[in-house]
């Protein structure tokens, strides 16, 4: 975890991850946000509901995690090397999601540059972990 500065009980206060979530489905961004928002370590510092909107959000914010959805409207606007370039230059780590996780959606993943693919059925059970280990590897690695 990024420890900035101290709290005022002597604890070291934790600086939230910074992620930004990309699905073309107001119901499962919807979901999400509410999901993450009373996790303490995840912090929601924007949506995007296709990959143009992503793009540039991706610049602007740029968060350490990008949680995107592989099938959004415009998906083929883009090339996924293209989108691979940007998101590596903006985010830290990018977790792709699918609703399923066969061999197709594995390589479009890879394509994109996302370090993980997560079933769109089991975020709920497994991003915080998933975020938490992926964050706290770099961490170790940096210090």
């Amino acid at each position: 975890m990024d420890v900035q500065e101290q709290s005022l009980i002597g604890w070291p206060k934790i600086t939230p991850i910074r992620m930004l979530l990309a699905d073309d489905s107001d119901v499962i961004r919807r979901v999400l946000f509410v999901f993450l928002e009373g996790e303490p370590l995840i912090e929601i510092v924007g949506e995007a509901k296709d990959f143009t909107e992503l793009l540039d959000k991706a610049l602007a914010l740029k968060p350490r995690i990008v949680l995107m959805d592989l099938h959004m409207r415009d998906k083929y606007k883009f090339k996924p090397e293209f989108v691979r370039s940007e998101l590596q230059a903006s985010a830290e780590h990018v977790l792709a999601m699918s609703r399923s996780c066969d061999d197709e959606a594995l390589v479009l993943s890879n394509s994109y540059g996302a370090s993980l693919l997560l079933e769109k059925s089991k975020l709920i059970t497994e991003l915080v972990g998933t975020v938490e280990k992926l964050c706290a590897a770099d961490d170790v690695r940096e210090s």
